[in-house]
C-alpha cells in the first residue's frame, strides 16, 4: 500500500498481484482512492498484465544468442542476490568468445 497525503487530501494505493506460472504472467490489480477530508473523491481500479522471466530463463536466451551471463542481481544491486521477492532485477552479459 501507498499512501500520499498533502494538505487535506489524501491518495491511497492498493496493489494485488496475481500470479499466473504457467503463463509466466502477473496481473497487477491497482486500486486508487483520492480522500479529501474523509470524503472519497475519486475511487479507479485497473490491472497491468506483464510478463515475467526467471533467472535461469534468460541465462538460456542469452546463452542461445551468443552472450554469456556475467551476473544476475537485485535491480540496481550489482552486489545484492537475486531473491523471490524481487520484483525487478540486473542482468549483465557479454558477447561471448567464439
Amino acid at each position: 500500500m501507498l499512501i500520499v497525503e498533502e494538505g487535506a487530501s489524501t491518495i491511497i494505493r492498493l496493489t494485488r498481484p496475481v500470479h499466473d506460472i504457467l503463463t509466466h504472467t502477473v496481473s497487477v490489480n491497482f486500486t486508487v482512492l483520492r480522500i479529501e477530508e474523509d470524503k472519497l473523491l475519486d475511487h479507479v481500479e485497473e490491472t497491468h498484465i506483464m510478463r515475467f522471466f526467471f533467472p535461469k530463463e534468460l541465462d538460456f536466451m542469452l546463452a542461445k544468442t551468443g552472450y554469456e551471463v556475467l551476473g544476475i542481481h537485485s535491480f540496481l544491486e550489482l552486489d545484492g542476490d537475486l531473491t523471490e521477492k524481487d520484483w525487478n532485477m540486473t542482468v549483465t552479459a557479454k558477447k561471448a568468445s567464439p
